[in-house]
């Protein structure tokens, strides 16, 4: 009850009322749910944060969350100007009691002009009974693409969980391994929502133990990347076609090796797309061969190919045309020999 006072006296004394601009609050329905008493509890206000979030005693002395309270419906506005945001911390830190928080709305994206309200969703796994942790974190920038005052805001909630009964009361069995609660609702497990955990969130399934925190929106390990987390990235690039699946670890293809597939078994590479398969030896593609596969058979069938009768004719030219030359250098050496013969016939006379 102290900490109930507490935190009235520092949403009063602090309180902004208007809300010309970026605004982020809790209606006072839902906080009468959490305490007991009707107030509306201002995180933005103007454009900044609140004034209590900043103050030690604010995380100190917030409520327990009750059992009863599986979901939060907070509600924003941005105004005339824009405003984007970032969901980039929804944990739960007792994950054996809480499921990690779920949102009704993408984790990032551009806030609404007008009032919109979106849900929190915080469920128990019924799996025991305590005070369960959870961490939200949220980053907003203006249309300058600079951090409003006081982001990025980092709240931390508590909420009490119960163990789960049993004894099904549920009409129908909870799917996708919800669990049927003590109010014969189905609570779900992180990633589904629906009257009996029967819609998945993210569709095609978050991938490497990713975790789906938003319609089709998976929040990845370190590593991991890509919309369903499918990615992984490697501190050095993976080489000759090979694929990176888990941080640090290429999947070569065939013919190489290596924490990035950079060495071949083959010594010389491959040619005209041939795979290396073994020590010095290519696979190759149609239409090549060889041990490399540098010979390119299609280029060989389009040279064009003489006939039997093209080539004796050729070698009939060729045989004529030296005949020709020898008859016309026995021409040049007679007229030689003549010649030395008359020179000698002048020098006797």
């Amino acid at each position: 009850m102290n900490g109930v006072i507490v935190l009235l006296l520092l949403v009063v004394l602090t309180r902004i009322t208007a809300k010309s601009k970026l605004s982020l609050w809790i209606d006072e329905a839902q906080v009468a749910n959490f305490i007991g008493y009707p107030f509306e509890l201002d995180i933005i206000s103007n454009g900044k944060m609140s004034p209590y979030l900043l103050q030690p005693e604010f995380n100190n002395n917030i409520p327990i969350l009750p059992p009863t309270v599986d979901t939060v419906n907070l509600t924003w506005e941005a105004g005339d100007e824009k405003f984007t945001y970032w969901f980039d911390g929804l944990k739960s830190l007792n994950t054996a009691l809480l499921y990690h928080p779920l949102l009704s709305i993408p984790a990032y994206g551009i806030i609404p002009k007008g009032p919109k309200i979106f849900q929190m969703s915080i469920p128990c796994t019924g799996n025991g009974e305590g005070v369960a942790e959870l961490i939200l974190g949220l980053q907003i920038l203006d249309q300058s693409e600079n951090p409003i005052q006081g982001s990025p805001i980092k709240l931390k909630l508590k909420k009490q969980c119960k163990a789960f009964v049993t004894t099904s009361l549920c009409k129908n069995e909870c799917q996708n391994s919800g669990r049927c609660n003590q109010f014969s609702e189905c609570d779900c497990k992180q990633g589904y929502h629906g009257k009996f955990c029967e819609i998945d969130m993210c569709s095609p399934s978050c991938e490497n133990n990713g975790t789906c925190i938003s319609p089709d929106v998976c929040l990845c390990l370190d590593g991991f990347y890509g919309k369903r987390c499918e990615k992984a990235l490697c501190s050095q690039p993976c080489q000759n076609g090979g694929r990176c699946v888990q941080p640090g670890f290429c999947w070569c293809t065939s013919g190489f090796y290596g924490e990035a597939c950079q060495y071949s078994y083959c010594i010389t590479p491959c040619k005209h797309g041939g795979l290396c398969i073994g020590q010095n030896k290519c696979k190759c593609l149609t239409g090549y061969s060889g041990d490399l596969c540098e010979k390119d058979l299609k280029r060989d069938i389009q040279r064009p190919r003489r006939s039997k009768s093209q080539k004796q004719k050729k070698k009939k030219r060729r045989k004529k045309k030296r005949n020709k030359q020898r008859r016309k250098n026995k021409l040049k050496n007679e007229k030689k020999l003549n010649s030395k013969k008359e020179n000698k016939g002048l020098i006797l006379c």
